[in-house]
């Protein structure tokens, strides 16, 4: 589990640098559009679909990043007054539900990416570049998963029985 572990790391640590690039190019071109708007009233067509697709990329990823931060809303006060072992089975159940429905998504990635065969119009990118970000943070969210559900299971497995 600690190659994992690490992996995961490491793409939390790429994923939060190529959101903070990202915030840069969109801050630094679309200051550039307005400027160019309000002083030589013309602007350039290649910013809002460069910013719509960094902002598609951003979200998916970073979904990945928070989830690996643990800076995730969830709301356990119920869970919490449950006895250890009952939260234990609890959160197995969940972690099933959730690995469930990204192995589904996951599983129609390759439909979609396919379907997507087009380039975009304005800047020469292949369609699917725009749904690629969703099957990535969803992979990186899977793998989150499984690990928290095999410590979950060793944690099970060596506590003592009462």
């Amino acid at each position: 589990m600690k190659g994992v572990k690490y992996v995961l790391s490491f793409m939390e640590r790429v994923f939060l640098f190529f959101t903070v690039c990202s915030m840069g190019v969109m801050f630094v071109t679309n200051v550039v559009q307005v400027c160019l708007r309000y002083v030589f009233n013309t602007g350039l067509d290649w910013i809002y679909p460069l910013t719509m697709l960094l902002f598609i990329w951003m979200t998916f990823l970073d979904a990945f990043v928070v989830y690996h931060q643990k800076k995730d809303i969830v709301m356990n006060y119920i869970v919490t007054l449950l006895p250890a072992r009952f939260q234990k089975g609890l959160l197995l159940a969940m972690n099933a539900v959730t690995i469930s429905l990204l192995v589904i998504i996951l599983r129609e990635a390759p439909t979609v990416l396919r379907q997507q065969a087009g380039i975009m119009q304005v800047i020469a990118l292949p369609r699917y570049v725009q749904a690629l970000p969703l099957f990535v943070g969803c992979g990186g969210i899977l793998l989150e998963y499984i690990v928290s559900t095999y410590e979950t299971i060793t944690e099970l497995g060596s506590s003592p029985t009462r």
